[in-house]
């Protein structure tokens, strides 16, 4: 791998782990400083950018630099389905799955209930009349495209998972 090909891996992975870190300090300060409830899917939606993290920097500092990328640009595609599919929720294309069920028979079932996750079909935060699941879901695919465009540009004269030499001439 060229020099300029591993500065351009590592400023890919750095972008992807500041943006991650940015991601995620947002969406927490909404939680503590606005009081914005996350529903299960905005908790689900975390994991892939908490993915990226570790990724990121195991790729800054190791060899398999391509290997980091790819599964980082996986995390960016897992990120994507997971907001897509929280867009069809909220715009109610697909059915609500965190729906508290409406047969609260004891005081028990009132008190879980009121400690449940808002349900996920509710629009808490949107910007511009768009939720930002909505956003989530055009900035995984700006970063999946990028990162695959990026991978697919690079020269492959290793194999993308264990960087194998080919020897043949």
């Amino acid at each position: 791998m060229s020099i300029s090909q591993m500065m351009s891996i590592n400023w890919r992975l750095l972008f992807c782990l500041f943006f991650s870190m940015i991601a995620l300090t947002i969406s927490f300060s909404a939680e503590l400083f606005w009081k914005i409830q996350p529903c299960n899917l905005c908790k689900l939606q975390r994991l892939p950018l908490f993915m990226i993290i570790p990724l990121s920097l195991v790729g800054l500092c190791g060899e398999k630099k391509r290997f980091f990328l790819s599964m980082i640009c996986l995390a960016f595609f897992i990120f994507g389905t997971l907001s897509g599919y929280h867009l069809l929720v909220q715009l109610k294309f697909i059915t609500d799955p965190c729906v508290v069920p409406q047969n609260i028979k004891t005081l028990d079932d009132f008190k879980m209930m009121l400690n449940s996750s808002p349900a996920c079909s509710t629009i808490s935060w949107s910007i511009f009349s768009v939720p930002i699941s909505g956003y989530n879901l055009a900035f995984s695919l700006i970063f999946f495209l990028s990162l695959f465009n990026g991978l697919k540009n690079t020269n492959f004269k290793h194999n993308l998972v264990f960087d194998v030499k080919d020897n043949a001439h």
